[in-house]
């Protein structure tokens, strides 16, 4: 299952999956900007997300490492 998640640096909307953030304790990188931030805390739902069907493939949304 994916979830629609929102970078609250830059505002890129991007599809993380469900089991990858369990992976990484919520923890991933924006695919535009780096930045890395809670991704269950940023989950918007699909209808206030204009855009997120141009966002790019869940791939591309590879998980960080939690920063210590």
């Amino acid at each position: 299952m994916d979830l629609t998640t929102r970078c609250p640096k830059c505002g890129t909307v991007f599809q993380a999956g469900l089991s990858d953030l369990q992976l990484r304790k919520g923890y991933i990188r924006c695919v535009q900007c780096a930045h890395i931030f809670d991704g269950y805390a940023e989950v918007v739902s699909d209808a206030s997300a204009p855009g997120a069907s141009a966002a790019p493939p869940r791939p591309a949304a590879a998980p960080a490492a939690p920063v210590a």
